[in-house]
């Protein structure tokens, strides 16, 4: 018969193992959908929300008797109806990051049960194997960072914000778009012109960032379950495997 200790060891063991392979599976789920909406969104009209052209009747009068500032004011609220489509990717990078932390949180715990029962050696090449679906999105403002264009977007706007309240050029200077010599250029009829391809290539850089970094974890996933191809033979694994 089984010592209370060792039954509670067997026990804990198997509820740490639980945890990891069912927060593997909402893991899995969520990359699933995220990479899902990501594929079926129509980036033509994505594309078109960026837009700033302004309608006429936005224009009290002619365009070119309205002060330049005033005109860029108007230009600037309606790039900022785009941050919808930035705030769909920062709420898919947050839905994936939750899933992600308790995952990898699970398999922290597991290890740190391995490592104070004196099975990690024993059980490392498994663990491996889990580790390789946590490739993280990455922060910071590095070139490398994952949601470096994000950082650079809501910069942006927030001195889109900026320049609504104090009305200062220099604020937003660096939106406008510029001639060879780095002048800011102004329209034909005077007016400055807001370069909307600073936002459209961080957004899509951001959605690409995103995108494949998803892509790694799902084919590590995929590997994984590949070899294991249900949870409960997942568990089964982890709790047994091959000694």
């Amino acid at each position: 018969m089984k010592s209370t200790k060792t039954t509670r060891f067997e026990e804990v063991k198997r509820d740490l193992i639980d945890n990891v392979v069912n927060t593997l599976e909402e893991y899995k789920e969520v990359i699933k959908q995220e990479l899902n909406d990501i594929n079926n969104r129509n980036h033509i009209i994505i594309r078109n929300n960026f837009n700033i052209q302004l309608s006429k009747h936005r224009l009290s009068s002619k365009i070119d008797e309205i002060e330049p500032l005033e005109v860029l004011n108007m230009q600037l609220d309606l790039l900022n109806n785009s941050y919808s489509n930035v705030k769909m990717l920062i709420d898919s990078f947050k839905r994936f990051h939750e899933k992600y932390i308790a995952y990898s949180n699970a398999i922290s715990d597991l290890v740190h049960f391995y490592e104070v029962s004196g099975l990690l050696k024993k059980e490392t090449h498994k663990i491996r194997q889990f580790n390789k679906c946590l490739k993280p999105i990455t922060e910071g403002t590095s070139d490398k960072a994952d949601l470096k264009p994000l950082l650079e977007l809501e910069g942006a706007f927030n001195a889109i914000s900026d320049f609504k309240k104090f009305k200062k050029l220099d604020r937003v200077k660096y939106l406008l778009k510029k001639d060879e010599e780095g002048n800011v250029k102004k329209d034909e009829n005077g007016q400055y012109i807001v370069d909307r391809d600073y936002f459209i290539d961080r957004y899509y850089k951001l959605n690409t960032n995103l995108r494949k970094k998803y892509e790694i974890n799902q084919r590590a996933i995929v590997k994984l379950y590949s070899k294991h191809n249900t949870s409960n033979r997942l568990k089964r694994y982890l709790e047994f495997g091959i000694r």
